[in-house]
């Protein structure tokens, strides 16, 4: 089961810091959130520019989960959430 489930595309940053780290992580497409078929995670993250649909599709999938995410956090999971880039959130 990886440790850290990242939203988004692959990226060569995170890969190159989870692989010095020794970490196991796995990079989800927000169309999946919500899915029964996810392994279980420890941290969730969130990248820069979920919010901004030049940057991610990323937030209409959390939208719909946000419940979830809350469970997420509310049983021992972390979540990290960096920056929209949109000014309304």
């Amino acid at each position: 089961m990886p440790d850290i489930a990242i939203i988004g595309e692959s990226s060569f940053l995170y890969q190159k810091l989870f692989a010095e780290a020794g970490v196991s992580y796995q990079f989800v497409s927000p169309d999946l959130l919500g899915s029964p078929f996810l392994p279980r995670f420890k941290v969730l993250i969130i990248p820069t520019g979920f919010a901004n649909p030049l940057y991610s599709r990323a937030i209409a999938a959390l939208q719909r989960i946000h419940f979830s995410i809350a469970d997420f956090v509310k049983t021992g999971g972390i979540v990290t959430v960096f920056g929209p880039m949109v000014a309304e959130h």
